[in-house]
């Protein structure tokens, strides 16, 4: 398996996704099966800020809450997690979750999550990331990635195969 990269053809940006990143999310996703889970995205950018590399995906902090159909990620410790990554020049990209035995898609309540992360002061990200994993991470699964900017709104991008 290689590494996803995705892209859109009338939106020059594209995002980097290690394999070893997926085979992580596939783990969360197995030990929380059947519920959904998740965590944030960190990485760089380039220097002309139209990609971005995930380097680093958490799992489920603490006080998150998990449901089979909803997810709500807390917040415990990722302030101090946000803050040792900072000081190594890598940054909050945004959110992945999972979809158990669903579609990737994002729902009404994750697009409204992303927009406010990306109107937020708190998140300091106006272009936030969202990757969902959805079917059967033991079997059959796949993962959208899309972006949210202020300027182009909701933008789903292609995984380049």
């Amino acid at each position: 398996m290689t590494d996803k990269i995705y892209y859109h053809n009338d939106f020059a940006y594209t995002v980097l996704l290690e394999n070893e990143l997926i085979n992580q999310m596939l783990n969360f996703c197995r030990a929380k099966m059947p519920l959904e889970t998740g965590g944030i995205l960190v990485g760089e950018y380039s220097e002309n800020a139209l990609s971005a590399r995930i380097m680093y995906i958490s799992g489920p902090p603490q006080d998150s809450k998990h449901r089979t159909h909803e997810f709500y990620r807390g917040t415990h410790n990722l302030e101090s997690l946000l803050s040792d990554f900072w000081e190594k020049g890598l940054f909050y990209l945004g959110e992945w979750h999972f979809h158990p035995k669903a579609s990737p898609n994002p729902s009404l309540v994750d697009r409204k999550q992303m927009r406010k992360i990306s109107n937020g002061n708190n998140y300091n990200c106006p272009e936030p990331i969202l990757l969902i994993l959805g079917g059967d991470p033991n079997e059959k699964w796949h993962i959208s990635c899309s972006i949210f900017s202020n300027k182009h709104g909701w933008i789903e991008l292609m995984e380049d195969r």
